[in-house]
C-alpha cells in the first residue's frame, strides 16, 4: 500500500509563513491574521505536524548569549 505525500495548500503555506515569523503566535492570533476560525488553524497545524510537514518548533538565541555551557 502506498501512502500519498501530503501537499500543503495556500492556507497551509500562509500558516507556515506566519509561524516562521513568530513561532509563538497563539492560535487565536493566527486565525485572525489568516481570517479563518481558530479550529481551522488547530486542525491545519495538527495535520502539518502529523504528516511531518512541520517537524517541530525551536528558538533562536543571540550569538553573544552565554548559555553557561
Amino acid at each position: 500500500m502506498t501512502v500519498a505525500k501530503y501537499m500543503p495548500d495556500d492556507l497551509d503555506r500562509r500558516l507556515i509563513s506566519h509561524l516562521r515569523g513568530d513561532g509563538r503566535a497563539s492560535l487565536t492570533k493566527l486565525a485572525q491574521v489568516l481570517d479563518v476560525a481558530r479550529g481551522t488553524v488547530q486542525n491545519r497545524l495538527d495535520r502539518l505536524l502529523e504528516t511531518g510537514t512541520v517537524l517541530g518548533f525551536t528558538i533562536r538565541v543571540r550569538e553573544d548569549h552565554d548559555d553557561g555551557v
